[in-house]
């Protein structure tokens, strides 16, 4: 019985241990998810136009840079991409975007644009760099087909039953 002091502090230490590793998992998942923001995305006649969120631009002190676009499908299939030269490329003013296959002057493609397809489900992700947690901007999109022939572009959000789906851009 002599040890009964022993095993109750090991026991006390071993609760402690296993609750400061919950703690440091708990603290190592928030950290995952903080390196991306929401990007905007805009409908210029059926084709999307891809922006920063205005909020992001004010709270930095310099401003954003953007050093490459890059839109998926699929998760993987690169449907159009580019990155800036070198040079410092001209900062991501508010309200400005980049229209899908549009290639600014100082950027090199990447992926050569392709045809959007109605009701798939493309992501878009903007590398914008700062020296905060934010490292770059996504966000998920679909073309909707109207029976006249024309598409508008529908900002996906994540849905608890379906999670990230096309279904609102089906005909």
């Amino acid at each position: 019985m002599a040890d009964a002091p022993l095993i109750t502090m090991m026991r006390a230490f071993l609760v402690a241990a296993g609750a400061m590793l919950c703690l440091l998992l708990g603290i190592g998942n928030v950290n995952a998810y903080s390196g991306f923001g929401t990007a905007v995305i805009e409908d210029r006649e059926g084709i999307p136009c891809f922006g920063l969120p205005p909020r992001a631009l004010e709270w930095v002190r310099s401003p954003r840079i953007l050093q490459a676009v890059m839109v998926y499908h699929h998760d993987t299939v690169k449907a159009w991409s580019f990155m800036y030269d070198l040079t410092p490329a001209e900062p991501l003013a508010p309200g400005q975007c980049i229209v899908y296959g549009d290639l600014p002057a100082s950027a090199t493609l990447r992926t050569s644009p392709q045809p959007l397809i109605p009701a798939t489900l493309y992501e878009v992700y903007l590398n914008a760099p700062t020296n905060g947690p934010i490292r770059g901007y996504t966000a998920k999109f679909c073309l909707k087909a109207a029976p006249d022939g024309s598409t508008r572009v529908i900002p996906i959000r994540y849905d608890k039953r379906t999670g990230w789906s096309a279904a609102v851009c089906q005909p």
